[in-house]
């Protein structure tokens, strides 16, 4: 069979597979991490949420992070979606004036309240990778944060 011809089949099989085989095929491939972050001052400013993906990422370059403003009770939650399965770690931050950064004191020190996935007991400087990572199977993941 000439290459071409064996080409154009294998494309028509391609386009004739039905449409939610991909679709069942993603959701395989991916999952949620919903996060609900507690221990703000009531409807102060907004927690903003990053994942991580490994060590050398871990409080520097975040997969993905969201923001949402702090509600009446003093939480926020947010969902990632389309998730690979793997080792990940969430830093969250209580931003209480909405300024989109931590605010920290001339020793670097955190004005803000800040906390990590697993709620790692807090120590001298941020929380280690390792005591806030997380393995992430195939079905969704809740997690609980509280800022301190």
């Amino acid at each position: 069979m000439p290459p071409g011809r064996l080409i154009a089949l294998w494309l028509s099989a391609l386009l004739a597979m039905p449409a939610d085989t991909a679709a069942s095929q993603d959701a395989v491939d991916s999952t949620s991490i919903t996060v609900q972050v507690e221990g703000a001052l009531p409807a102060k400013g907004d927690v903003i949420v990053a994942l991580f993906d490994g060590e050398e990422a871990f409080l520097k370059e975040p997969v993905a992070d969201k923001t949402v403003p702090v509600t009446e009770d003093g939480t926020g939650t947010v969902t990632f979606d389309n998730i690979a399965p793997g080792t990940y770690a969430v830093s969250v931050i209580h931003d209480k004036n909405a300024n989109g950064k931590l605010n920290t004191n001339f020793l670097g020190i955190p004005k803000e309240k800040t906390g990590a996935s697993n709620n790692p007991k807090p120590r001298m400087g941020p929380p280690l990778f390792e005591a806030a990572k997380f393995e992430l199977g195939a079905e969704p993941l809740k997690l609980s944060i509280t800022v301190r």
